[in-house]
């Protein structure tokens, strides 16, 4: 599937509120030009899920009668709706120069040097807008231009390349940011409208920006109220996960949990399942099915890199203890023993800094307590010793025991609630779903040995990810 192609049936997903099916279509061979003849059998054979294939069957053939082809056609067209023509493409500094916004943007730029998310994101409007209405088509390696010229006009926005625009790589499976997606939205819209014509600064569906429509927005406001059938909920968080996404980049911590209170819900673990699964498509259980391996594995390392007395203690009741929730606890802790975080942090508001000690490690990655009735106490402590120090402590990974032979409760804090679950395993699965389908920091603490479940186990990597030699080893080693 060349580029095009797979942009083309992205955006027609995202239009079916299916984006989670395109790695199952790909998969099988299913192209953007062969929808027109897929068959009910050959839906079947290329979706597991007979939920998901129903429903994208129904919204398949709508399409299809949408797009006028005959059932017996054999004749190939070219369905992409160009929102471009042959039409010479302008620089993006005359695009801004010929909108008043755009003009705007250029002074405050000239006052202050820097932009913000929100004149980033203006500036991602003004530009796809000026596409449509010259009626341009983007291809994927016009998005790196248009990178390029944002920084010749605003210089400090060198640091910012990846917010704009990140071409697939081996890692990264598909191209990502906000001017793709901005552009992938518009096409997604074009085809849901079954016109090729320009959107206008006057048309309603424009005034939403990135993959946020007037459907997301009504589904936000219907979360915000009570449901008691749980499943409804659940298909409703699923329709709205484009909304939540942009709310994630725009919002601040308090603001975007106060959109989406839905996770103040004890069952709010589903929810987090729900977007993990849509933006991770395949990874949802990899931690179950990964997780004895890499206990049989990493055993070897810890026997010959731990050098902590009480940490090797603690290897040798792992094989003592029948406990299983035991047994993955210390496993999990033990990771700070071999890629703990030696660097010094600044304290906030004072010029002094502080060395993060093996325990502060361990219990920013898992907090144990011996009653659940104390969480409230133990976490307010934390919480001021990693705030001073500018980091957070959400959310948290909580076990209840008096002994590491025998815990009798897990837990995930976030957002003043508390879930449980009835395995240690669960809670460290939804505990870094949270972090990653929010976009939150680890804890400086306990960062590298996130990373290692984040790479190791998941196998997820950005750009962003830091590097130590200690992680580095210890990946080296169980990749072997």
């Amino acid at each position: 599937m060349d580029e095009n192609d797979e942009l083309q049936l992205q955006s027609l997903l995202v239009s079916f509120g299916l984006p989670e099916v395109f790695e199952e279509l790909n998969r099988k061979g299913v192209t953007f030009k062969s929808l027109k003849f897929l068959t009910a059998d050959d839906i079947r054979d290329a979706i597991g899920n007979i939920g998901i294939r129903a429903e994208f069957r129904y919204k398949l053939l709508g399409w299809q009668k949408s797009q006028n082809f005959g059932e017996d056609s054999g004749e190939e067209q070219d369905q992409e709706i160009p929102i471009a023509g042959a039409a010479k493409p302008k620089l993006v500094a005359d695009i801004l120069k010929g909108y008043p916004r755009g003009r705007f943007l250029l002074e405050q730029y000239n006052l202050k040097n820097t932009l913000t998310t929100d004149q980033r994101d203006q500036i991602i409007s003004i530009i796809i807008e000026d596409i449509s209405a010259r009626k341009q088509t983007l291809k994927t390696t016009d998005f790196a231009d248009i990178v390029n010229q944002i920084v010749e006009v605003f210089p400090s926005e060198k640091n910012w390349r990846d917010v704009y625009y990140r071409p697939r790589n081996l890692i990264q499976k598909h191209p990502a940011g906000k001017l793709y997606w901005k552009y992938a939205n518009l096409r997604s819209k074009l085809l849901k409208r079954g016109r090729s014509g320009p959107l206008q600064e006057s048309d309603p569906v424009s005034q939403t920006s990135g993959f946020a429509d007037i459907t997301s927005f009504a589904l936000k406001a219907e979360l915000k109220r009570e449901i008691s059938d749980w499943l409804s909920v659940c298909q409703k968080w699923r329709e709205s996960h484009a909304q939540r996404k942009k709310d994630i980049e725009l919002l601040d911590g308090p603001q975007f949990l106060k959109e989406w209170p839905k996770y103040g819900d004890c069952r709010a673990p589903d929810l987090i399942k729900i977007d993990f699964n849509l933006l991770y498509p395949e990874k949802g259980d990899i931690l179950f099915r990964k997780w004895d391996p890499f206990k049989e594995k990493v055993f070897c390392f810890y026997g010959d890199h731990i050098q902590n007395k009480e940490c090797l203690r603690i290897l040798k009741t792992a094989q003592k203890t029948v406990s299983i929730d035991s047994k993955d606890y210390i496993y999990t802790i033990l990771l700070t023993s071999v890629v703990s975080n030696n660097s010094w942090a600044v304290i906030k508001g004072t010029n002094k800094r502080k060395k993060f000690s093996l325990l502060d490690s361990q219990e920013s990655l898992v907090l144990r307590i011996n009653s659940i009735a104390d969480y409230e106490e133990k976490l307010q402590q934390l919480i001021i010793k990693y705030y001073i120090s500018s980091e957070t402590v959400q959310p948290f990974l909580i076990v209840e025991g008096e002994c590491i032979e025998n815990l009798t409760g897990f837990f995930v804090y976030f957002d003043k609630s508390l879930y449980k679950f009835d395995s240690f395993i669960e809670s460290l699965d939804v505990c870094f779903k949270i972090f990653n389908t929010l976009n939150l920091k680890y804890p400086v603490p306990s960062e590298f040995a996130w990373l290692f479940i984040q790479q190791y186990i998941y196998d997820i990597h950005t750009p962003y990810d830091k590097k130590s030699s200690n992680l580095t080893s210890l990946l080296n080693f169980m990749r072997k």
